[in-house]
């Protein structure tokens, strides 16, 4: 009898309603439905270092002129595609995220308090600071050639001169018109500039007027704004953001067009982010692999990051999450990436520890050289029974011998749960084989039975922290 395998996290208010994990796996549907299953579990990239830019933390990083830009700490490092690091200038403020944007041959950072402008002339960098006429700049964007800037505390967004990231007209701003709320975030997605206030969205257009070029779009308008700058990013051709309103906060919203957006996430997650002692530092950021686009969301201060599989979402109609984690001394806690970008032919994260730079490689089974873990936890059945059960064997339909390191046979480990994953059995392990036991049977015996008096709902969690090529594809309850 198959189990409900594949599927997203998702943990509800109560445990004996849902309770299923999914950590550092993603699901995959075979698209031509012929398959063996509907679909499989894989691991979640790992990470390769490819640079170390100072001490860190790494706060962003951008692309101008064939190599790569990034803020570590005070300092601004050049990084060709051969990786050669160079120091290129330093600005104000040592933590917090940065926002970066690049014309041909400028490129600008913000880090809320001031702007700084990096340039390459006669093979020297240049790297100053930006005479504004606003203090605190806190976002930008780029647009048909103009920089964009949103000005800390306050409704108020300005504009740079055409194809000059260094000067900023004085008589170059607008303010929002739907309400006065503050500013929290502005991204530029499709030629569409989204202002996401502290409780609405507003969309504006480059109208080509003289002065300031950007008009409103009339009609456009979301009753959501955005709970954390930061979490606001484009995805492909569209938007997603942790939101907040006039009414509550914590619900992911994506916008698909400019007539409105929709809710992504799940009453669980918005019941776990209601548990953080804040959501305004969340960090955003999405990419593309092997046809999947996900959507990462990390909470610093909660030590917890989250991930939409937007591709996954759209196969199986239902929002498809799952928790990504670091693995420290026993401990799962939030991903080490702080920012990313696209560079090389490679997706690159910066870490929040140090100044290492990674790509996301779905070849390493580490982070970098440690250890990571996976867990699955699923339901027996669809639905608890009304009378007790016995499980005699739970098999793992799973890809065995490949990817395995010579001489070394990895492990899964499986509990299970019969009172909604409120106690826990003792952990089982079994073999997944050596490399060349593609055939291996991966099956768990004498599993016990539910018991009225200790509950009649039968959950398991397989794991493992082995590093070996992972792609389960089932469960199945066997005599």
């Amino acid at each position: 009898m198959k189990t409900p395998f594949l599927g997203p996290a998702y943990t509800a208010q109560s445990k004996n309603l849902a309770d299923s994990q999914c950590i550092n796996l993603y699901p995959e549907v075979a698209e031509n439905k012929q398959g063996r299953e509907v679909g499989a579990f894989f691991p979640c990239p790992g990470r390769t270092l490819l640079a170390t830019c100072g001490s860190g933390p790494g706060r962003g990083a951008c692309v101008m002129g064939g190599n790569l830009y990034v803020v570590s700490g005070f300092n601004i490092y050049q990084v060709t595609p051969l990786y050669v690091v160079a120091l290129a200038g330093t600005i104000g403020t040592g933590t917090g995220p940065v926002s970066m944007i690049a014309n041909a041959t400028q490129l600008m950072i913000a880090d809320g308090v001031s702007g700084y402008l990096v340039m390459v002339t006669g093979g020297l960098i240049i790297a100053s600071t930006i005479a504004l006429p606003f203090a605190g700049p806190v976002m930008l964007a780029y647009q048909d050639g103009f920089g964009l800037a949103y000005q800390a505390n306050s409704n108020t967004w300005w504009q740079s001169n055409l194809l000059d990231l260094s000067t900023w007209n004085a008589l170059n701003f607008q303010s929002t018109i739907s309400t006065p709320a503050n500013l929290v975030a502005l991204v530029d997605v499709d030629r569409y500039v989204w202002l996401l206030a502290a409780d609405h969205a507003e969309v504006w257009i480059n109208a080509g007027t003289v002065g300031f070029a950007f008009a409103i779009l009339n009609g456009a308008y979301i009753s959501q704004g955005c709970a954390a700058p930061f979490s606001a990013v484009r995805c492909g051709e569209t938007l997603l953001w942790l939101s907040q309103s006039t009414q509550g906060q914590g619900m992911v919203m994506q916008a698909k067009s400019i007539n409105g957006a929709d809710r992504v996430s799940t009453h669980a997650l918005e019941q776990e982010f209601a548990g953080y002692s804040t959501i305004a530092d969340a960090i955003g950021f999405c990419y593309q692999e092997n046809g999947h686009v996900f959507y990462v969301l990390t909470f610093p201060t909660a030590n917890r990051s989250w991930c939409l599989d937007l591709t996954a979402t759209a196969q199986m109609g239902i929002p498809m999450w799952h928790r990504r984690a670091a693995f420290i001394n026993g401990m799962l806690n939030r991903l080490w990436d702080n920012c990313y970008v696209a560079f090389n032919g490679q997706n690159i994260v910066g870490d929040y520890l140090t100044g290492n730079l990674y790509s996301l490689d779905l070849a390493n089974e580490t982070d970098n050289g440690q250890p990571r873990k996976w867990v699955r936890s699923w339901r027996a059945m669809q639905q608890s029974t009304i009378a007790p059960m016995r499980f005699s064997a739970l098999q793992i339909e799973m890809e065995t011998g490949a990817g395995v390191a010579s001489g070394f046979s990895p492990n899964l480990v499986l509990r299970y749960s019969d009172d909604g994953a409120h106690t826990w059995s003792a952990e089982m392990f079994r073999a997944a084989g050596p490399e060349g036991a593609t055939s291996q049977r991966v099956k768990f015996n004498r599993l016990g039975s539910t018991r009225r008096a200790s509950g009649l709902d039968r959950i398991f969690e397989l794991s493992s922290t082995d590093a070996f090529k992972v792609a389960l594809l089932g469960a199945e309850l066997v005599e």
